[in-house]
């Protein structure tokens, strides 16, 4: 009761105090969310009349799950069909960046504009993301402007179809609890308003389970592809080398590190040659608060307020996340993790560290830690893998 009783305050919050695509959103989910915290409340009135009585399905504790999943789903829908008919508020703005990235890409071989060329560069002009984000957008690149073909549809499509394969593959049957976490709403407010971060997070997941579950090459595939949609996902990538080798040894890391170095060539040298100073503006300089234009995802955490400060402050932030990120990656390597769930909780940890300690970076990205907690909670015992590996852990 309490985590529909706090997702019902933050909605009523967003529906009077968030941009337009999020009160869209906030319509939607307010409703269902009412309707989940009602279940939840009276659902112990639904006692089995014996002994060898089932419960009702409509008293499943899945039901209220189900009920915020369907609430932000019809609103995806109804924002996709507002912006296919010209509403622009519709969506945030990263949606039509994705977009363009794909137009882009189909036109020149580069999906980025060349700020250089720009006499007066705005925010929009930059495409934060790496080159394989632009993938979600080639069903509008071809096909224009349909509600269908909006990318965030492709996005989610695609973090659905690689959590339930993680899934399957494991056997895994998540807890209530973990599927609460995985699905609340910061994480459905952010599928619905751009989705460009579920789709990324959607990878993530499928690529720390292969890499669990003894498929490493596929582990490396998977996880390049991941930070070649976007960076954020580079602390996965030391994540799962650390659990290949506690799972798979020296041969198991060497398979991973190759697989992933040559998939991670093939997704962005194209783009690079087609075009080396816009991927670099773009990819790099952009994100990391370093071009003239300051990032619009900068929000007021420790690495953005250090970067803010005159001269130094640049530099003194930049330094102290790459001691960070030296100060977690011994601590991988020293203690490797030796499960899924440790090694989802690894990655919620760095995520964690990485938003906090970005130039540019804004709360929106608590996302990727929450559901790699819930992903930790799902795989914890709800998956044959994870149980056998906790039964015959591998030599280190």
């Amino acid at each position: 009761m309490l985590f529909y009783s706090a997702s019902l305050a933050y909605i009523l919050m967003t529906l009077l105090t968030g941009w337009p695509a999020y009160k869209m959103w906030a319509t939607f989910a307010v409703v269902a969310v009412s309707a989940s915290l009602l279940h939840v409340m009276f659902g112990r009135f639904a006692r089995p009349t014996s002994s060898l009585s089932r419960r009702p399905l409509w008293s499943s504790r899945l039901v209220p799950v189900a009920l915020t999943a369907v609430g932000s789903v019809s609103a995806l829908v109804y924002m996709a069909q507002r912006r296919a008919s010209g509403d622009v508020t519709a969506a945030l703005s990263e949606v039509r960046i994705v977009e363009r990235m794909a137009e882009l890409l189909t036109q020149s071989g580069s999906p980025y504009l060349d700020v250089s060329t720009i006499a007066d560069p705005v925010v929009f002009d930059y495409s934060p993301y790496s080159p394989m984000m632009s993938i979600f957008g080639l069903p509008s690149a071809f096909f224009g402007a349909h509600a269908w073909a909006d990318a965030r549809i492709f996005c989610i499509a695609a973090s659905v179809g690689a959590v339930l394969v993680a899934m399957r593959s494991t056997g895994c049957q998540p807890s209530v609890s973990a599927l609460q976490l995985m699905l609340n709403p910061l994480v459905l407010l952010m599928a619905a308003g751009s989705g460009t971060d579920v789709g990324v997070i959607g990878l993530m997941i499928l690529g720390l389970v292969l890499a669990g579950s003894g498929r490493f090459g596929w582990s490396g595939a998977c996880l390049s592809l991941a930070i070649a949609m976007k960076l954020t996902a580079a602390p996965v990538l030391l994540v799962a080398a650390c659990l290949v080798w506690a799972v798979g040894g020296k041969a198991g890391v060497r398979t991973y590190l190759l697989t992933a170095s040559a998939s991670l060539v093939a997704y962005l040298l194209p783009v690079y040659l087609a075009n080396p100073s816009a991927f670099v503006d773009n990819v790099l300089l952009y994100p990391a608060g370093l071009t003239e234009v300051t990032s619009s995802a900068a929000g007021p955490l420790p690495g953005h307020l250090l970067a803010m400060q005159p001269g130094w402050g640049k530099p003194a932030a930049l330094g102290l996340l790459a001691v960070a990120v030296l100060l977690l990656g011994g601590w991988m390597i020293a203690r490797p993790p030796a499960s899924l769930s440790t090694a989802f909780v690894r990655t919620a940890v760095s995520l964690s560290v990485a938003m906090a300690l970005l130039p540019a970076s804004r709360v929106g990205y608590a996302i990727y830690p929450l559901t790699m907690l819930g992903a930790a909670l799902a795989w914890r015992s709800g998956s044959a893998v994870e149980n056998a590996l906790a039964e015959e852990p591998a030599p280190i």
